[in-house]
Protein backbone atom coordinates (compact mmCIF):
# COMPACT_ATOMS: atom_id res chain seq x y z
CA UNK A 1 0.00 0.00 0.00
CA UNK A 2 2.95 2.27 1.08
CA UNK A 3 4.87 1.47 -2.35
CA UNK A 4 1.25 2.30 -4.36
CA UNK A 5 1.05 5.77 -2.73
CA UNK A 6 4.77 6.56 -3.18
CA UNK A 7 4.29 5.76 -7.18
CA UNK A 8 1.67 8.18 -7.06
CA UNK A 9 2.91 10.96 -5.33
CA UNK A 10 6.00 10.16 -7.80
CA UNK A 11 3.58 10.30 -10.88
CA UNK A 12 1.73 13.83 -10.09
CA UNK A 13 4.91 15.50 -9.04
CA UNK A 14 6.63 14.38 -12.51
CA UNK A 15 3.49 15.05 -14.34
CA UNK A 16 3.78 18.78 -13.04
CA UNK A 17 7.37 19.40 -13.58
CA UNK A 18 6.19 18.45 -17.28
CA UNK A 19 3.58 20.97 -17.42
CA UNK A 20 6.22 23.46 -15.83
CA UNK A 21 8.40 22.73 -18.69
CA UNK A 22 5.89 23.30 -21.25
CA UNK A 23 5.13 26.34 -19.69
CA UNK A 24 7.83 28.10 -19.66
CA UNK A 25 8.81 26.74 -23.31
CA UNK A 26 5.58 28.23 -24.35
CA UNK A 27 6.17 31.18 -22.53
CA UNK A 28 6.30 34.70 -24.58
CA UNK A 29 4.64 32.69 -27.85
CA UNK A 30 0.94 33.61 -28.88
CA UNK A 31 -0.48 31.54 -32.05
CA UNK A 32 -1.35 33.73 -34.80
CA UNK A 33 -2.85 31.78 -37.35
CA UNK A 34 -2.35 28.30 -38.92
CA UNK A 35 -0.83 28.25 -42.55
CA UNK A 36 -4.26 28.05 -44.62
CA UNK A 37 -5.30 31.18 -42.73
CA UNK A 38 -2.60 32.73 -44.38
CA UNK A 39 -3.21 34.98 -47.48
CA UNK A 40 -0.07 37.28 -48.84
CA UNK A 41 2.27 38.47 -46.91
CA UNK A 42 4.04 41.89 -47.29
CA UNK A 43 7.72 43.03 -46.90
CA UNK A 44 8.44 46.64 -46.17
CA UNK A 45 11.99 47.63 -45.54
CA UNK A 46 12.88 45.04 -42.42
CA UNK A 47 9.36 44.26 -41.65
CA UNK A 48 7.07 41.67 -43.04
CA UNK A 49 3.50 41.86 -42.14
CA UNK A 50 1.57 38.16 -42.74
CA UNK A 51 -2.23 38.64 -43.60
CA UNK A 52 -4.93 36.46 -42.34
CA UNK A 53 -8.28 35.66 -44.31
CA UNK A 54 -9.87 37.91 -41.68
CA UNK A 55 -7.62 40.73 -42.41
CA UNK A 56 -5.96 40.96 -39.22
CA UNK A 57 -2.25 41.53 -39.24
CA UNK A 58 1.21 40.62 -37.59
CA UNK A 59 4.17 42.47 -38.37
CA UNK A 60 7.54 41.41 -37.49
CA UNK A 61 10.50 43.56 -37.60
CA UNK A 62 13.48 41.92 -38.52
CA UNK A 63 17.17 43.24 -38.18
CA UNK A 64 17.63 43.74 -41.34
CA UNK A 65 15.47 43.40 -45.31
CA UNK A 66 17.84 40.51 -46.01
CA UNK A 67 16.94 38.60 -43.06
CA UNK A 68 13.28 39.85 -43.43
CA UNK A 69 13.72 38.33 -47.07
CA UNK A 70 14.69 35.17 -45.59
CA UNK A 71 11.88 35.23 -43.30
CA UNK A 72 8.91 35.60 -45.71
CA UNK A 73 10.86 33.11 -48.39
CA UNK A 74 10.80 30.39 -45.35
CA UNK A 75 6.57 31.17 -44.69
CA UNK A 76 6.27 31.41 -48.05
CA UNK A 77 8.10 27.38 -48.67
CA UNK A 78 5.88 25.85 -45.71
CA UNK A 79 2.58 27.30 -46.99
CA UNK A 80 3.15 25.30 -50.65
CA UNK A 81 4.41 22.09 -48.51
CA UNK A 82 1.15 22.11 -46.77
CA UNK A 83 -1.59 23.94 -48.29
CA UNK A 84 -1.38 25.11 -51.95
CA UNK A 85 1.86 24.16 -53.79
CA UNK A 86 1.05 26.19 -57.18
CA UNK A 87 0.60 29.76 -55.08
CA UNK A 88 2.68 31.70 -53.47
CA UNK A 89 2.21 34.72 -50.52
CA UNK A 90 4.80 37.11 -51.94
CA UNK A 91 6.24 37.57 -55.14
CA UNK A 92 9.56 39.14 -54.29
CA UNK A 93 10.49 35.92 -52.53
CA UNK A 94 8.43 33.14 -54.96
CA UNK A 95 10.60 30.81 -56.87
CA UNK A 96 10.71 31.95 -60.62
CA UNK A 97 9.59 28.45 -62.02
CA UNK A 98 6.59 28.61 -59.66
CA UNK A 99 6.16 32.15 -60.94
CA UNK A 100 6.46 30.62 -64.46
CA UNK A 101 4.00 27.88 -63.53
CA UNK A 102 1.02 30.00 -62.86
CA UNK A 103 1.71 32.43 -65.61
CA UNK A 104 1.34 29.90 -68.19
CA UNK A 105 -1.04 27.18 -66.22
CA UNK A 106 1.33 24.74 -66.21
CA UNK A 107 1.73 22.16 -63.26
CA UNK A 108 4.60 20.63 -61.61
CA UNK A 109 6.26 17.16 -62.23
CA UNK A 110 3.29 15.21 -62.32
CA UNK A 111 2.79 11.41 -63.86
CA UNK A 112 0.43 10.80 -66.48
CA UNK A 113 -1.63 8.49 -64.85
CA UNK A 114 -2.58 11.74 -62.40
CA UNK A 115 -2.71 14.00 -65.69
CA UNK A 116 -5.00 11.85 -67.33
CA UNK A 117 -7.40 11.91 -64.09
CA UNK A 118 -7.64 15.77 -64.33
CA UNK A 119 -8.04 15.27 -67.81
CA UNK A 120 -11.01 13.30 -66.99
CA UNK A 121 -12.23 15.27 -63.84
CA UNK A 122 -12.50 18.34 -66.56
CA UNK A 123 -14.82 16.50 -68.76
CA UNK A 124 -12.81 14.35 -70.88
CA UNK A 125 -13.70 16.80 -74.35
CA UNK A 126 -11.69 16.31 -77.22
CA UNK A 127 -8.65 18.64 -77.47
CA UNK A 128 -8.52 19.96 -73.75
CA UNK A 129 -5.10 19.24 -72.81
CA UNK A 130 -2.95 19.68 -69.48
CA UNK A 131 0.58 20.95 -69.64
CA UNK A 132 3.18 19.88 -67.06
CA UNK A 133 7.08 18.85 -66.49
CA UNK A 134 8.39 16.07 -66.90
CA UNK A 135 8.89 13.51 -64.12
CA UNK A 136 12.44 12.39 -65.64
CA UNK A 137 13.77 15.14 -67.46
CA UNK A 138 13.30 19.22 -66.43
CA UNK A 139 14.36 20.43 -69.43
CA UNK A 140 10.94 19.01 -70.68
CA UNK A 141 7.06 19.89 -70.51
CA UNK A 142 4.62 17.16 -71.66
CA UNK A 143 1.68 18.16 -73.20
CA UNK A 144 -1.38 15.31 -72.40
CA UNK A 145 -4.46 16.05 -74.70
CA UNK A 146 -7.45 14.53 -75.09
CA UNK A 147 -7.93 13.01 -78.53
CA UNK A 148 -10.27 10.39 -80.59
CA UNK A 149 -9.26 7.91 -83.09
CA UNK A 150 -11.15 6.01 -85.51
CA UNK A 151 -12.33 2.51 -84.92
CA UNK A 152 -11.67 1.24 -87.84
CA UNK A 153 -13.33 -2.57 -87.17
CA UNK A 154 -16.30 -0.77 -85.51
CA UNK A 155 -17.38 1.71 -88.80
CA UNK A 156 -17.55 5.43 -87.37
CA UNK A 157 -16.98 4.58 -83.34
CA UNK A 158 -14.60 6.45 -81.62
CA UNK A 159 -11.74 5.58 -79.14
CA UNK A 160 -10.67 7.71 -76.66
CA UNK A 161 -6.95 8.25 -76.45
CA UNK A 162 -5.02 10.19 -74.07
CA UNK A 163 -1.36 11.40 -76.58
CA UNK A 164 1.52 13.20 -74.94
CA UNK A 165 3.70 15.59 -76.89
CA UNK A 166 7.21 17.24 -75.36
CA UNK A 167 8.32 20.97 -75.71
CA UNK A 168 11.87 21.11 -75.30
CA UNK A 169 13.23 23.93 -73.20
CA UNK A 170 16.96 25.66 -74.03
CA UNK A 171 18.04 29.07 -74.20
CA UNK A 172 16.28 30.09 -77.49
CA UNK A 173 13.01 29.38 -76.43
CA UNK A 174 10.32 26.62 -76.44
CA UNK A 175 10.43 23.93 -79.45
CA UNK A 176 8.05 21.23 -80.43
CA UNK A 177 9.90 18.09 -79.95
CA UNK A 178 10.95 16.62 -83.64
CA UNK A 179 9.91 19.83 -85.20
CA UNK A 180 11.46 23.47 -86.23
CA UNK A 181 8.32 25.15 -84.58
CA UNK A 182 10.37 27.46 -81.90
CA UNK A 183 9.14 30.61 -79.88
CA UNK A 184 10.61 32.90 -77.16
CA UNK A 185 7.49 32.51 -75.12
CA UNK A 186 5.39 28.80 -73.70
CA UNK A 187 2.67 31.06 -74.11
CA UNK A 188 3.58 32.07 -78.11
CA UNK A 189 4.47 28.58 -78.70
CA UNK A 190 0.86 27.58 -77.61
CA UNK A 191 -0.68 30.26 -79.11
CA UNK A 192 0.68 28.95 -82.18
CA UNK A 193 0.10 25.27 -81.61
CA UNK A 194 -3.88 25.79 -81.16
CA UNK A 195 -4.44 27.52 -84.37
CA UNK A 196 -2.68 24.67 -86.02
CA UNK A 197 -4.02 20.82 -86.96
CA UNK A 198 -2.17 18.43 -85.04
CA UNK A 199 -1.87 14.89 -85.58
CA UNK A 200 0.07 12.00 -84.82
CA UNK A 201 -0.41 7.94 -85.93
CA UNK A 202 -3.94 7.83 -87.24
CA UNK A 203 -5.35 11.06 -84.77
CA UNK A 204 -5.39 14.37 -85.81
CA UNK A 205 -6.59 16.74 -83.47
CA UNK A 206 -6.99 20.52 -82.16
CA UNK A 207 -5.56 21.61 -78.73
CA UNK A 208 -8.37 23.86 -77.59
CA UNK A 209 -8.62 24.69 -73.81
CA UNK A 210 -5.53 24.20 -70.99
CA UNK A 211 -6.84 22.98 -67.92
CA UNK A 212 -4.37 24.62 -65.13
CA UNK A 213 -3.43 24.11 -61.91
CA UNK A 214 -6.35 25.25 -59.41
CA UNK A 215 -5.80 26.82 -56.69
CA UNK A 216 -5.84 24.77 -53.28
Amino acid sequence: MFKEKSKLKKSKQDEKQKNDRNKEMNEGWVIFCDFHEITHTVIKEATVTIMRQDNKKMELQMSSRSEALSFAALVDGYFRLIVDAHHYLCKEVAPASVVHNIETGCHGPICTEYATQKLRQEGNDEGIYILRWSCTDYNYIIITVVCFETDIFNGPNKIRQYKNFQIEVDSDGFRLYGTDTLRPTLKELLEHLERQCLHTDNVQFQLRRCCPPQPR
